[in-house]
């Protein structure tokens, strides 16, 4: 998981493996083994998954603020296209 953009600007560029997740935050593990806590509201997150055997690599940009809600009551929730305080919309 990589932050490509959020309000403080010191977090963006930093990526490394997310450990926990709660209703506002992310819990990120670096390559430095540091335990940082990235916001969601506001960030914009770059989501990498390769897989092995046939090689298939995919890749996912995530809004925070569609994520501030609580794994259990997302989990019926559809994601739209639709632009989140100004921002255009996605393509997967």
């Amino acid at each position: 998981m990589t932050v490509e953009d959020c309000r403080c600007k010191s977090r963006i560029g930093i990526s490394g493996i997310c450990v926990k997740e709660t209703k506002n935050i992310f819990e990120i593990v670096t390559v430095g083994d540091k335990l940082l806590k990235i916001p969601k509201e506001n960030s914009l997150f770059r989501v990498m998954a390769k897989f092995d055997g046939e090689r298939v690599d995919f890749e996912w940009r995530l809004w925070g603020d569609q994520f501030l809600l609580r794994s259990g009551e997302r989990a019926g929730r559809k994601f739209s296209g639709r632009t989140i305080r100004g921002k255009g919309p996605l393509e997967l």
